[in-house]
């Protein structure tokens, strides 16, 4: 029996794809991958004003988002109620000053719902 000389990937890699011809190949023991070219200033500052962009717009849509919200809801206070519908249930949400005035539009009305939003608005501490 003669031993067959392996070639480079095959010597580390006796039972890898290249071997198989598959086409893709492992890398040999304490392999790194060669070192790039350092940046230079003019790219790492297209890269910093790219990272305070994107810092920045971050910063101007949570802060958006924060005022459109009437302050994250502190002393923003909503009642929902789940009222029985024909092909299920239907949700009615009121928020802040339109909370206020539908709690005290239906502590003056009768019927099912009323009775159901006046219970949500109690628990809400609108009543």
């Amino acid at each position: 029996m003669a031993s067959e000389r392996r070639s480079g990937i095959e010597e580390y890699c006796p039972y890898s794809a290249v071997a198989r011809g598959l086409g893709f190949l492992c890398m040999p023991p304490n392999y790194r991958p060669p070192r790039g070219e350092p940046l230079t200033r003019r790219e790492r500052r297209a890269l910093s004003i790219a990272g305070a962009s994107v810092l920045l717009a971050s910063a101007g849509i949570g802060a958006w988002e924060l005022a459109a919200r009437g302050g994250g809801g502190s002393g923003r206070v909503c009642v929902s109620v789940v009222v029985p519908s024909s092909t299920g249930g239907g949700t009615i949400t009121h928020c802040g000053l339109d909370a206020r005035s539908w709690c005290a539009g239906e502590a003056r009305a009768e019927g099912s719902i009323a009775q159901l939003a006046r219970s949500a608005c109690r628990r809400a501490g609108l009543s």
